[in-house]
């Protein structure tokens, strides 16, 4: 639920977070937003290679931390430079997070079990994706567009809890 609703919020809301916060031109925030997705594109090619390597969970930890620093760089406004390379970060982030917690489902919770979970996972991300982006719509309604970002990390913080919970009861 989480990282789908982030992912899709991150989306829906990364253009008109650049053109109503940072001042973006449209052309220029359109090829940034698209450039968060060509990141999650190129880091799920890459981390497929290193996940020979590396584990799935040090992979979705990695993944978390780097999407946070990411949002975290978005979020502090240094121009241009740093808003590409927070948004480059932030889907490099996301890259290995779903396929990694998808991976993961048979060993958490039993071959036996893993189809009727991964059903409910499915379930899940919808529900993030059809819920978290209207949340933050009302919200920044509120108070500013300026707390999108901060929401999607408090939605990713939720994610790495609940993923070490699954973790450490499996």
């Amino acid at each position: 639920m989480f990282y789908v609703g982030g992912e899709v919020a991150i989306g829906l809301w990364l253009a008109s977070y650049l053109v109503t916060i940072q001042m973006f031109s449209i052309q220029n925030a359109s090829l940034f937003a698209g450039l968060f997705y060509a990141s999650i594109t190129v880091g799920r090619i890459v981390t497929g290679f290193i996940s020979i390597k590396v584990e799935s969970r040090m992979l979705i930890r990695y993944g978390i931390a780097l999407a946070v620093f990411g949002l975290l760089l978005l979020m502090m406004n240094f121009g241009a430079v740093a808003s590409f390379l927070g948004i480059l970060l932030i889907g490099l982030g996301f890259a290995p997070i779903y396929p990694g917690m998808i991976h993961l489902t048979p060993e958490r919770f039993g071959k036996s079990k893993s189809a009727k979970v991964m059903s409910l996972q499915m379930v899940a991300g919808y529900i993030g994706a059809s819920s978290i982006p209207p949340l933050i719509g009302a919200l920044t309604g509120l108070i500013s567009l300026n707390s999108f970002v901060l929401i999607v990390v408090v939605a990713l913080i939720g994610l790495a809890l609940s993923t070490e919970l699954v973790g450490k009861k499996s």
